[in-house]
This record gives C-alpha cells, structure tokens and sequence, in this order.
C-alpha cells in the first residue's frame, strides 16, 4: 500500500527528504527494487555475467554453471557456509531466481551444493519466468535459450529441491506472450517491474509467513513434508489480492456462498485453479481484522481455533481438496 505524504517535518533546519518514489517508471537493474540493508556476506559477485553491453553471456544457461565453477563456487558455497553456522535455528532455505537465463544455471549449482552439504534441511525454489525485454519475444533464438534453461533449470529443482512454485505473469514462459493474468481487484502493467515485483514479493512473503512468523507455530520442515506427497515437488501458487471482502461484509458470509465463483489468480503457469484437482493446500489469510469473520448481530467467535476453522470452511468451499 502506497501513502500521500503531505506534511514532512524538518529536522535541524536541514531540508526533509524527497519521499515523492516514482512507481511508474521504467528500470533494469535489482538495486532499483531492492533497499533492503543486507548482511555484508550475503553479496556475490559474478563479474563475468555482469560485464558491460555482454547481454549473451547472461542469456545462456551453460554459462552461469560455467561461471558459477569458475569464480562464483568458493565465494557462494563460503558465504553460505558462514551465514548458516550464525543461525540458531536454520529452518531452511527459500531461492528465488531468473530461471530462463544465466542465473538458472547459477541455481542449480547452488542447488546440488544444498542437496550435498544440507540434505535435511528444506530448499524451497521460486523460479521467476518475467522478463524485462519487449514482449512477445518473437527471436527464435532468444526462445531456444529461454527453453533450454527453463528445462534443465526444472531437472535440477526436481532432483535436488524439496518443492518448487514457478511463478509467471503469462502461460507461455518462452515467448511471455498474451493472454497475461489479470486480477479482479488490481491494475499493474506487465512492462514495469515495480509493479510485477511487487505483486510476487507480496504473494511469496504471505505464502511463507506461516512458518517464518512465531505466532503461526509452524516449522518449514511440516509445510514442505506435507506439500512434497507423494514425492510431487512441482506445486502451484496462488494469491488473492486484495481480499474480496468488503467493508460490510463478514467471513462467514463467504461460508454461506456469498463470495465469487472463484477469487484466487494463479501465478503458476498453466495452472488452472477452478479445474485442476488439490492434493493438499496450505492458505495464509492477512490482513483481515478479528471482528470481521463474524456478523456482530450473531453469536461471535472469540477463540482463534474457531476463527482458523471459519477460514477453513471458506477455503474448502472454494478450493475443494480430494
């Protein structure tokens, strides 16, 4: 949510700072998107498939494994190394990344590197398909790369990641071509990355919140074991945003058929979430006050058991699972 500013206080006669953030415009580079302090060791640089007007060394898949062994093996596997024994409890790992280019090859060595040194522990992948060229992207060579990655990019999360949830803004994740996903309660244009990132961002920090926030008393160890059945790892992402509830409305309206046919949008590809069948699903709902599950006029529920069984009667009226 984005806020006017109107009044900013001075302080020490020095001129307050321009907070006017332009959300419109057009960037390239994730240091644009990012603001996040991050931990110093936590950088690493691959200089080859940053170097200068060499856009066809980050376009190749072989050259982020190439890259990755040749300079970026020590200075990735150490950091990770340091970080993980500074961590009193390592739940596990979440990686997200451009999975039709360079940086896919990157991945799946980290990946094996994980498998290897890490094995108990789960690694949780959210291969990211949306691009910043003009779209459709009609060069067929340009596809083949994008191709060739995406597919050995998927071997390799199969094989060495507990579940994986690509993530894409249309269903053809070579040519990103139309139709793109829309949203009954949200505009974004597809060109802008502040937009789509920000619609990923908000749809992984809620997905994952449930183990990462200590009131849900959950671990990610029991949402990977139970999402990774069967030894299915690809599995789907949804979100709802905002949640169609209205300002005088309650949750347990939606129990009783009062919501649409269906208000989840899928951001995996290919997924079709009013078709396809659900072996298991795990829903985070945020944002929504306590007074809001139950009318008032009727009898309230106060225990947050009932208020969890409220949301999940409305999740299994929408979204059945078998």
């Amino acid at each position: 949510m984005f806020h006017n500013i109107d009044v900013i206080p001075q302080v020490a006669n020095k001129p307050a700072p321009d907070l006017n953030y332009d959300f419109n415009r057009s960037d390239t580079v994730w240091s644009d998107f990012l603001k996040t302090n991050l931990h110093p060791r936590s950088f690493c640089l691959l200089n080859d498939l940053v170097s200068a007007g060499d856009t066809n060394s980050i376009d190749l898949y072989s050259n982020g494994e190439e890259m990755y062994m040749k300079e970026g093996k020590e200075q990735i596997e150490e950091a990770l190394r340091r970080l993980s024994e500074d961590c009193d409890y390592l739940q596990g790992f979440h990686l997200i990344f451009d999975s039709y280019n360079a940086f896919a090859g990157v991945s799946s060595q980290i990946l094996q590197y994980l498998d290897d040194e890490y094995k108990r522990v789960p690694s949780l992948c959210f291969p990211v398909y949306q691009d910043n060229k003009d779209t459709p992207i009609d060069d067929t060579k340009v596809q083949m790369h994008r191709l060739y990655a995406a597919l050995n990019s998927m071997n390799s999360m199969n094989s060495y990641s507990t579940f994986f949830s690509p993530l894409s803004f249309s269903n053809d994740i070579v040519k990103l071509s139309q139709p793109f996903i829309s949203f009954p309660h949200l505009q974004y244009d597809r060109n802008l990355m502040y937009h789509t990132s920000a619609v990923l961002a908000a749809a992984i920090e809620t997905l994952t919140s449930a183990y990462r926030l200590r009131s849900m008393k959950f671990s990610m160890w029991d949402i990977t074991s139970a999402m990774s059945t069967y030894g299915r790892k690809l599995v789907s992402s949804s979100t709802s945003l905002p949640f169609p509830l209205a300002e005088n409305t309650y949750l347990n309206a939606m129990v009783q058929g009062d919501h649409p046919d269906y208000y989840m949008t899928s951001l995996t590809p290919f997924y079709k979430p009013k078709t396809e069948k659900t072996l298991f699903q795990s829903a985070v709902l945020r944002g929504i006050p306590v007074n809001k599950f139950q009318n008032l006029g009727k009898s309230i529920y106060h225990t947050v058991k009932t208020r969890r069984n409220i949301w999940r009667v409305t999740l299994i009226n929408t979204h059945p699972v078998l």
